[in-house]
């Protein structure tokens, strides 16, 4: 029973290591999530840009 068990864990560790090498066989659910990652990216950038310049607007609001 004992050297069933350790086969068992050597196979569960084996199949283990095998699920994380799919990394080349993205599919179009990855693509499209990368995507979507990808715009959320530029629109925060966009409306972190778009506050920096209404901050600059209101101190220069200040100044006059």
């Amino acid at each position: 029973m004992r050297r069933f068990s350790t086969l068992l864990a050597a196979g569960a560790i084996g199949l283990a290591g095998l699920a994380g090498c799919g990394d080349d066989n993205e599919g179009p659910a990855e693509d499209a999530g990368k995507a979507i990652d990808e715009a959320g990216r530029e629109a925060g950038d966009e409306l972190d840009e778009a506050g920096k310049e209404a901050e600059r607007e209101i101190d220069d609001g200040k100044k006059d």
